[in-house]
């Protein structure tokens, strides 16, 4: 097969132009990764965080306030783990 001039330095710059672009894209693609995951992190946070309460204070005009929060789904499980072990307890008491 007979190619032109022409067509081999457009071969050679397409060639070098999507080697290029492909190296820039890992960097690029390892970056969106960790925001992603940075991202998903965040949210999974906010919906199951890893505290019973927490104290935060937030600034106001006039000053600052306490805030309390509490994780509603960390209480049922405090909850359902106390009742568990409270019926083992009973269990092995009562067992001879």
């Amino acid at each position: 097969m007979a190619f032109s001039l022409e067509t081999s330095i457009i071969m050679s710059l397409a060639l070098s132009l999507f080697l290029q672009s492909s190296s820039l894209c890992v960097p690029e693609a390892v970056k969106a990764r960790h925001s992603a995951a940075a991202a998903v992190l965040s949210v999974k946070q906010e919906v199951n965080p890893a505290f019973l309460y927490r104290l935060e204070t937030q600034m106001v005009q006039q000053g600052t306030i306490s805030v309390l929060k509490c994780s509603p789904q960390k209480m049922v499980e405090s909850l359902s783990l106390y009742h568990d072990l409270k019926f083992l307890m009973t269990q092995q008491i009562e067992q001879p």
